[in-house]
């Protein structure tokens, strides 16, 4: 069905006139991007966007003069945080596959004392500057290349100081670490590990983004927790945004009950807008041995047959970082199996996306444009793109557990990275709860924070890129 979707969405495309101005005399470059790239959002969003009804007034109002990114901002539907338009395809898509130029540490960001903003780290990957440097979970950095951040500025300082390849942070403890960016792909698997806790073997899964690569690396990760012989999982989704719709379907999959993958039970599925609804139904997705992640025409297949662990009991680690496929994972697997949710509520992200590159959907057109004018827009919009929000996805029974404000836990329980204290280690608060709750002990209560008691988390700056990826065109 995958296929059978690509192909309609890339067949289905019916040219619309955007606004009323008149297109000739306008071949100045800076105009062409703009009529092409409004031309581009325009069809996308009246064609695949699930809302496209709702919103068919703010389409037909689209004009080419108008700023194709804020235009998606501003019409799209009241319950969409996401769909977005960028100039800037590729580094999006580095993003998404977890590759580009990076100094390999993750962060939050907090009002510190005196309108100061503090960032802390959460974790380094492996093998990246900021782990070779010695950073480490719980460092309070103060200031980028130095410049001090404070509520005005600190997006403009973050910003600036990631997009270069030379980074100096200067910590609240005294010490400065100084890194040079390398280009390298962050694996998401950060830490999958076993240990004997209360008479039960545990599995701990930390895992922080459903790239394309992570679909063939999940099953040999999980495998080393089925031959530690794993009764209980823990899995830390904490930071994990989403990713790839087939690399969710491998790592649920794994987790599964053996017997609903053998005899192929219905996993999810998905619901469109009218016109895809009529053209592939809901688009259901079954369990299966075998696994198509073909990103390309080139089929690549994973077979899970020997890995799957099917863990008695679950027990998820999410914050309010913990989204799209993230949440689709533990929504679509609760009817299979026990699943306990510790930490705080998720975000909420309760729909799949596609990513869309303009020159795909250009080179596409075929007698709907001339081929002088085809050439005229892969030359106008080489770099343009959109990730626009094309259906709602449900677990078997049609229900959506995050929808439509995120997943509430269970038992609640707080990230205090500024302890310090690694991921994985026994006494991290967040794995503490489930091994208590593993062990048959209900975990201790803290009782309500007084007024300024609790730090004030900040927005990181950039557009919020939580994601469920149906697929990417190249």
């Amino acid at each position: 069905m995958k296929k059978q979707l690509r192909y309609f969405l890339l067949g289905a495309i019916l040219l619309m006139a955007v606004g009323c101005r008149d297109r000739l005399g306008r071949d100045d470059a800076q105009s062409n991007e703009l009529y092409y790239a409004n031309m581009f959002g325009a069809n996308v969003m009246r064609s695949y966007y699930l809302w496209n009804e709702e919103v068919s007034d703010g389409i037909a109002s689209w004009s080419y003069d108008d700023d194709p990114i804020a235009k998606v901002n501003e019409i799209r539907y009241k319950d969409d945080r996401w769909s977005m338009m960028t100039d800037d395809i590729d580094s999006f898509m580095d993003s998404v596959n977890g590759t580009g130029k990076t100094f390999g540490f993750d962060f939050e960001l907090y009002m510190g004392s005196e309108e100061r903003v503090i960032m802390v780290i959460t974790f380094t990957y492996p093998d990246s500057p900021a782990r070779k440097a010695g950073m480490k979970r719980g460092d309070v950095v103060i200031g980028l290349n130095g410049r001090l951040m404070t509520l005005d500025n600190y997006a403009t300082v973050i910003t600036e100081a990631l997009e270069g390849d030379q980074l100096l942070l200067s910590c609240q403890s005294g010490g400065a670490y100084n890194l040079t960016a390398v280009v390298m792909y962050e694996d998401p698997i950060l830490l999958c590990t076993s240990f004997e806790h209360a008479g039960r073997k545990v599995g701990y899964l930390h895992f922080t983004s459903f790239t394309a690569q992570a679909a063939l690396d999940l099953p040999k990760a999980v495998r080393s927790l089925k031959d530690a012989g794993v009764q209980d999982l823990v899995l830390d989704l904490r930071y994990n945004g989403g990713g790839y719709v087939l690399t969710e379907q491998v790592l649920a999959t794994l987790l599964a009950p053996e017997e609903a993958v053998l005899s192929g039970q219905l996993f999810s599925t998905e619901v469109y807008n009218k016109e895809i609804t009529e053209e592939v139904g809901n688009d259901p997705v079954y369990f299966s041995t075998k696994i198509d992640v073909s990103m390309t025409d080139e089929p690549q297949m994973v077979d899970v047959s020997g890995d799957i662990l099917s863990p008695e009991h679950i027990y998820a680690l999410v914050s309010p970082y913990t989204a799209s496929a993230s949440e689709s994972v533990i929504g679509c697997l609760a009817p299979y199996v026990g699943i306990t949710v510790i930490g705080e509520q998720t975000h909420g992200k309760f729909c799949s996306g596609i990513i869309l590159p303009a020159q795909s959907w250009y080179q596409t057109l075929g007698s709907q444009l001339s081929a002088a004018e085809v050439k005229r827009a892969l030359s106008a919009v080489p770099n343009w793109g959109i990730y626009v929000m094309i259906s709602r996805f449900a677990d078997k029974n049609g229900f959506t557990l995050c929808a439509p404000k995120g997943i509430l836990p269970d038992y609640k329980a707080e990230d205090t990275i500024k302890s310090g204290v690694e991921l994985g280690d026994l006494q991290e608060p967040m794995l503490a709860t489930a091994l208590k709750l593993i062990a048959g002990e209900q975990p201790q209560q803290r009782p309500a924070a007084r007024p300024g008691e609790v730090p004030v988390r900040l927005s990181k700056p950039g557009p919020e890129r939580p994601g469920r990826f149906r697929f990417h065109l190249n």
